[in-house]
């Protein structure tokens, strides 16, 4: 059996989706294929237990942007953000730091610690402000290649500088948070080390690096890039994860997109160095002159498309491409909030965070990652059980515990 339409996407991962809704609503036939019998990739919300749903993987928003979420009508949609915060750091002797969106809150938790702390965090928070704008405008550009000196280069070159040259001095502090530690880039700000663990949290979340590694200060702008209420710009979602990936399907169907599940790829078919269809495992063919992947790098040029169709030096760095990662996740149904402070009482929040609370204990888990040895650093993530219809159970609780675990990496080849 053979179709066409005017785009195919592989894979229907929340950016599968995003890509499929915006094709569609240009007036593009898009058809959109799933292995899995559910959409949403890693921003699913399924049942952890009987009479418990959660986020099975992801667990919070961030730069989910505002510009698709207009574009795509998803709160129209069903798309309901809930602001995250605060962020509690516990600490050894039973006291905590808040990190909250709120920066008076904020300044007044690290006043008990730190007096000058405190009085130079509001200009901190505008100078990160500040620098976050300038990367948020990035994310909106296509990127060229500065080696080249064609002619198409030089005039993307000069767009880009005439497009953005309203920002001047602010590229330097776009160098500087490229290159520096997040505890280089904190200790400038801020002298305690608990004040300043709190901020260097952000530099740990999915990296295999410590806070002294070069280029981790980029870490922490990237977990503020969020442009929703919440500490951070982060937001829980009403429904679970699942909920951003069901509304962006919606919005998609809603234009045209049709999105077939259980339907693994089995091959890209290129014709004369151009992707022309798709195979999928029990033989449909899928023809469309645009064909876009949302399935991983090695999963595609390996196994989807195969080397013998690829510029040999792009299948060695495809091989040498290494892909592991440092972060776990478990889901834990529970019978009520964790104990936030020892003494004090369960939280009373609907949704929050805890944090690792020393610098030292990060550190330390990064040199023994570094040697093959495994030590684990762990936040939670909790909050209300999800009914189906993606509201809130108020008799149940969840929590979400995500954390660092160090392995080896995995290499993978592709097939000789």
């Amino acid at each position: 059996m053979s179709k066409a339409y005017d785009a195919v996407v592989v894979g229907a991962g929340h950016n599968g989706l995003v890509c499929a809704a915006y094709l569609a609503k240009f007036g593009l036939k898009t058809l959109v294929v799933e292995r899995r019998d559910i959409i949403g990739g890693a921003a699913v919300t399924q049942e952890i237990a009987p009479g418990f749903r959660a986020s099975i993987f992801s667990y919070l928003m961030s730069i989910l942007h505002p510009r698709i979420i207009a574009d795509l009508d998803l709160r129209r949609h069903g798309l309901e953000i809930m602001p995250c915060s605060d962020m509690l750091a516990p600490l050894d002797n039973g006291d905590y730091i808040v990190f909250s969106d709120d920066v008076v809150k904020t300044q007044k938790s690290f006043a008990r610690f730190n007096k000058k702390d405190a009085e130079i965090y509001p200009e901190f928070d505008r100078f990160l402000n500040e620098t976050a704008t300038v990367f948020r405008r990035l994310l909106w550009e296509t990127p060229f290649d500065p080696t080249k000196r064609d002619w198409k280069t030089l005039k993307q070159f000069a767009g880009f500088f005439k497009r953005n040259r309203r920002f001047g001095s602010r590229f330097f502090r776009v160098a500087d948070i490229m290159s520096m530690s997040a505890y280089d880039f904190l200790s400038e700000w801020f002298e305690d080390e608990r004040v300043k663990t709190v901020l260097a949290y952000y530099a740990s979340i999915g990296t295999f690096a410590g806070p002294k590694t070069p280029g981790s200060a980029y870490v922490i702008m990237h977990h503020v890039m969020g442009e929703n209420s919440g500490a951070g710009g982060w937001g829980f979602v009403k429904g679970g994860m699942g909920a951003i990936t069901q509304t962006l399907a919606a919005s998609g169907r809603a234009a045209g997109v049709e999105i077939l599940t259980d339907s693994p790829v089995r091959e890209i078919t290129v014709v004369n160095g151009r992707a022309k269809a798709i195979v999928t495992a029990d033989g449909r063919i899928f023809q469309a002159p645009i064909i876009v992947s949302n399935a991983s790098a090695k999963v595609l040029f390996c196994d989807l498309v195969g080397e013998r169709h690829l510029p040999p030096e792009l299948v060695r760095d495809i091989q040498n491409y290494r892909t592991f990662s440092t972060a776990f996740k478990m889901n834990i149904a529970a019978e009520r909030p964790p104990q936030c402070v020892p003494g004090k009482g369960p939280c009373r929040r609907r949704a929050g965070e805890l944090a690792v609370p020393h610098l030292r204990t990060r550190r330390a888990g990064h040199r023994l990652s570094r040697t093959g040895l495994r030590r684990c650093q762990i936040r939670l993530v909790f909050g209300q059980s999800v009914r189906h219809g993606g509201r809130a159970d108020h008799r149940r609780r969840y929590l979400g515990a995500a954390g660092q675990a160090c392995r080896q990496p995995v290499w993978r080849s592709c097939p000789v």
